[in-house]
């Protein structure tokens, strides 16, 4: 396969959602970089990757995105490929029981979900070519969110709430990133698959085995939730959010702007320095 055609990069590659992002991508022929912490977990899916799909394009990028110097040295190897972008398809996240302190001094599904995301967004944008993409995955939490003043400091830490909070603040940074590369001719979406059967719902309580039985039956496949992610990187207008078969503009989730600019105000104090070093 050729080696020059643009690269398509899938973080979080290896979990569920990843996963079927990735599969149907290197299906479609597309050069697909699986950006993951765990390397070596990512180079036994790249080898069952090309296997079932007949692709070696497949390439793997360490990328840490709990160190905002994770980041960089990702985007640093990004750039020694020397190979134009695609798209961005920011699926990564987490969701921890317990609260957890960043090297860079940030609650953890905060720095992943939410900065280091966002950063590594902004470091990749000059490396994609007009018309590429940048897909951010969201959430059904969001919608039952709100951000605090002080965000993305975290003082209320709660493993459904803290990451609630930071799927809300990507979805409206990606109407800020929106606004910023509109004449650059990159498209920003945003992709919710729902409630997905995938090792993120597990919530390490006792009533985990009761919601596997009753729950998970009736929830998202890995694959029926990819759909809608497939969809945003289909997309020929910038500014959309997808979920099944459902489209809507992002600004369209805008309900307080005092929020939305403090937010963007405390945000890029923090991802300015760290662009800068």
């Amino acid at each position: 396969m050729a080696q020059n055609d643009s690269l398509y990069i899938v973080t979080g590659a290896t979990g569920g959602l990843g996963r079927a992002v990735s599969v149907a991508l290197a299906l479609e022929g597309k050069a697909v970089v699986l950006a993951c912490r765990n390397v070596n977990a990512a180079a036994i899916f790249a080898r069952e990757l090309i296997a079932k799909t007949g692709n070696d394009d497949i390439t793997v990028l360490k990328l840490d995105l709990a160190s905002f110097q994770g980041v960089r040295s990702f985007v640093a190897d990004l750039k020694a490929l020397n190979r134009p972008v695609a798209a961005l398809v920011n699926n990564a996240g987490v969701m921890t029981r317990n609260s957890q302190i960043t090297v860079d001094g940030f609650e953890q599904a905060v720095q992943v979900n939410y900065l280091s995301t966002a950063l590594l967004s902004i470091l990749t944008a000059p490396l994609i070519e007009i018309g590429g993409r940048i897909v951010f995955t969201t959430s059904l939490t969001r919608l039952v969110s709100r951000i605090p003043e002080q965000f993305p400091y975290e003082s209320n830490f709660s493993q459904l709430g803290t990451y609630g909070r930071s799927k809300l603040a990507i979805t409206l940074f990606a109407i800020y990133l929106t606004t910023v590369l509109k004449t650059s001719g990159i498209l920003v979406e945003c992709s919710d698959p729902g409630i997905v059967n995938t090792n993120m719902i597990t919530l390490n309580r006792w009533f985990d085995r009761i919601a596997d039985v009753v729950f998970r039956p009736m929830i998202n496949t890995p694959s029926e939730g990819a759909t809608s992610t497939l969809k945003a990187l289909e997309a020929t207008e910038s500014g959309l959010i997808f979920h099944g078969n459902e489209t809507q503009r992002l600004v369209s989730i805008l309900k307080d702007k005092n929020t939305f600019v403090n937010l963007l105000n405390n945000t890029l104090r923090i991802l300015n320095k760290e662009k800068e070093k």
